[in-house]
């Protein structure tokens, strides 16, 4: 049998970066299943924003979060085009 299958992704918040761009740094346990561009729900089922890679100048980069607030503005300025 083939096609998708939901799996929960398991993480928490380690750090609150807000400047130059508000994002979480988060401890993503299974990140390969999960992967960037998945949406992030808090516990109460609730979307805090979607996963996404973090680079800077690691050579490694970081799992974090990008806000769903960003994500919703983001959201809007691609609608409005």
């Amino acid at each position: 049998m083939s096609g998708s299958k939901v799996m929960p992704v398991l993480s928490y918040v380690q750090v609150l970066v807000d400047k130059p761009r508000a994002f979480f740094i988060a401890s993503v346990v299974g990140l390969s299943a999960g992967g960037a561009g998945t949406p992030a729900f808090d516990a109460s089922g609730r979307f805090v924003g979607v996963i996404v890679r973090i680079a800077g100048t690691r050579a490694n980069p970081l799992p974090g979060i990008l806000p769903a607030d960003d994500v919703r503005e983001i959201a809007k300025q691609a609608m409005g085009k």
